[in-house]
C-alpha cells in the first residue's frame, strides 16, 4: 500500500509486518494475508490483538472495516482493522488511536490508500528512533 500520512514514522519493521505512528495513533501493516471478507476479519485476526490482561470488544462490521476496543489495566485504545486487496497480494491494516474520532479520521485518511503500481518501489518510512 502507499499512504499519505506525512510525519509518520516507523517504530517496527519485518519483512512481513510494519508499524508506523504519528506519537499519538499507531497503525500496524500486515502483509501478504490471506483474502478474508470483512464480516470475518474479527473472528480471523482478533485473536491476534488479545493478550494477558486485555479486554477487546468488537462492533459489527461497517464500511470495510471492524472496529475494536482495547481496555488494559493502562487505558482504552480505539481501533479498527481493514483489509485491502491489491492484485494478488492481500494487506491487513490495523489501527489503534485513543478516541473514536481520532479513530475515524485516521481511518478516512487511510481510506485513500492506493495499491502499489507493477515495479513501484515500496514505500520508505523515516525510522521514529532518528526522529
Amino acid at each position: 500500500l502507499v499512504l499519505n500520512l506525512t510525519g509518520w514514522r516507523a517504530t517496527s519493521t519485518t519483512p512481513d509486518r510494519l508499524l508506523i505512528t504519528d506519537g499519538t495513533s499507531t497503525l500496524i501493516l500486515l502483509k501478504d494475508m490471506p483474502n478474508i471478507a470483512t464480516p470475518n476479519l474479527a473472528t480471523v485476526y482478533g485473536p491476534l490483538l488479545r493478550g494477558p490482561g486485555l479486554r477487546i470488544a468488537f462492533a459489527p462490521p461497517r464500511d470495510e472495516r471492524v472496529d475494536f476496543t482495547i481496555t488494559t489495566t493502562s487505558g482504552t485504545k480505539i481501533g479498527w482493522m481493514r483489509m485491502f486487496h491489491c492484485a494478488a497480494r492481500n494487506e491487513l491494516v490495523e489501527a489503534f488511536a485513543k478516541s473514536e474520532a481520532d479513530a475515524q479520521s485516521l481511518y478516512d485518511r487511510v481510506a485513500n490508500a492506493r495499491c502499489r503500481r507493477a515495479g513501484e518501489p515500496a514505500q520508505v518510512w523515516p525510522d521514529a528512533a532518528r526522529r
